[in-house]
């Protein structure tokens, strides 16, 4: 696992959300570089309830990314730090949802007759630093 630190992951988004307000849309008629930003920026902010919900689905996102993955490899990737996403997964509908793709995950390595590894404590202090 990549070792990024959550205000490295901040100043890289801001610095793309900047690029591609000030300088993809710039020449756009309209709003849209204005709204680009205030839409990104109520999405950091996590704080109504459809950024809470995008916030999930981004992290619902890269469970499904890693799972279907995995079975492209059939059980030669373990992506098991990635998959412990899940724990960070706020709302009850996602969750539900996350629960419905791990369990799919299990029987698959079930299947294949091999155990995922667990998440060490360290790749976990690193995931809590890097999604809050």
């Amino acid at each position: 696992m990549d070792v990024i630190t959550k205000s490295e992951k901040s100043r890289r988004e801001s610095t793309t959300i900047d690029f591609l307000a000030n300088k993809v849309l710039a020449g756009v008629p309209g709003q849209g570089s204005t709204e680009l930003e205030a839409i990104w920026n109520e999405f950091e902010a996590g704080e109504t309830e459809e950024a809470k919900f995008a916030q999930d689905l981004d992290k619902f996102e890269m469970l499904l990314q890693a799972v279907e993955y995995e079975r492209l490899m059939a059980g030669e990737k373990d992506l098991s730090s990635f998959i412990s996403v899940v724990d960070k997964i706020k709302l009850p509908e996602v969750k539900a949802w996350a629960e419905v793709v791990v369990n799919e995950r299990n029987a698959m390595w079930k299947s294949w007759a091999k155990i995922p590894a667990k998440v060490g404590e360290e790749t976990k202090k690193q995931l809590d630093n890097y999604y809050g």
